[in-house]
């Protein structure tokens, strides 16, 4: 099943009814080889969770299935499958063991050790990152496997970890990371997640390690949309402007992290905010305003709330930006791509 079927049957179970769950417990009873029945009622525990342990430990049942009879599937990989919204720890300690279970059953299968890794993410992080080590020796390409384990410590460090020794390790371990000849965008994607790990950790390094993403994806072919490094990197190189009080050269930032281009796909994360909003609290507000009509011009998703904002502040108005809640990163998102 593509994982964006799966995606979409999972969310449709959020709206079910408890009438409705009961049916579905009913038929997957009698075809328990059925996916497209067990994948809504993970997504109706999931959503009432938060509630009630005892809805953690029935969505902990399902996912348990499904990992049991295709651990490798791509769907696994949801976030929907690697924790309940309650952190109801009896039912994760459930999934950590049908995870062990399947690692020591395929001990050379990387997509099995990958959803793994992500389950263990947010368990226990540096088991995460010893399996993502793991599936590097065992799949070779070490750029794409160093930029997952980027992308985990950046979690941990959002998370409240705050070792700057272990932090700055981590980061000159994967700075070391040789890259397949092909790979032309894997430096500059390494490059801009270890700056924001750097930043956000106040290390002095952050600024060096954004300026190489941004002359590596100069170099590349360039991806398409707000994934584009060289919008990130150049997003931290402006915070870094402004927090050494330079606010111009902030605002030179921001407009060159707009230089993404179109995205033929939905995206649910567009541009940043954050910057945005400390430049108009500087008076920067034109250069705001130019950053967002620029990228409204490359994310359909939310063209009419950028433009919105954009006539707003060209009117003198501040418009109400997306508080810590509603972003993520710093960036901006469409809810109703997940409706």
């Amino acid at each position: 099943m593509e994982r964006h079927d799966a995606f979409h049957l999972l969310r449709s179970g959020f709206r079910w009814s408890p009438d409705k769950a009961a049916d579905a417990e009913m038929r997957v009873g009698i075809s328990p080889d059925a996916v497209a029945e067990r994948l809504p009622l993970v997504g109706y525990y999931w959503s009432k969770s938060c509630a009630n342990d005892r809805f953690a430990e029935d969505w902990c049942r399902h996912v348990v299935e499904l990992i049991r009879r295709d651990p490798s599937a791509n769907f696994i990989r949801m976030p929907f499958l690697a924790r309940p919204a309650s952190r109801c720890r009896a039912a994760l300690l459930k999934v950590r063991d049908e995870w062990v279970r399947q690692m020591e059953l395929h001990p050379a299968s990387v997509e099995i050790i990958d959803s793994a890794a992500l389950f263990f993410a947010e368990l226990d992080p540096s088991i995460s990152d010893k399996l993502l080590v793991r599936a590097s020796q065992l799949d070779g390409n070490r750029g794409r496997w160093a930029h997952r384990r980027a992308l985990l410590l950046s979690e941990q460090v959002r998370g409240g970890l705050s070792d700057r020794n272990l932090i700055r390790t981590r980061i000159e371990e994967l700075e070391r990371t040789c890259f397949e000849p092909a790979d032309k965008e894997g430096r500059s994607y390494l490059s801009a997640e270890l700056a924001r790990c750097a930043f956000a950790a106040g290390l002095d390094d952050a600024a060096r390690l954004a300026q190489i993403a941004v002359t590596a994806g100069e170099r590349s072919d360039r991806r398409v949309g707000f994934d584009d490094p060289l919008h990130d990197a150049n997003i931290i190189l402006g915070r870094i402007a402004m927090r050494s009080g330079d606010a111009t050269g902030a605002a030179r930032f921001l407009l060159r992290a707009a230089n993404v281009r179109l995205s033929p796909h939905p995206e649910p994360l567009g541009p940043d905010v954050v910057l945005a909003e400390a430049l108009l609290a500087a008076g920067h507000r034109d250069a705001v305003a130019e950053y967002f009509t620029i990228c409204a011009s490359r994310w359909a998703e939310g063209r009419e709330m950028l433009q919105g904002w954009a006539h707003d502040i060209r009117k003198g108005r501040t418009p109400e930006l997306p508080s810590d809640r509603e972003h993520s990163n710093g960036r901006v998102w469409t809810a109703s791509l997940f409706e």
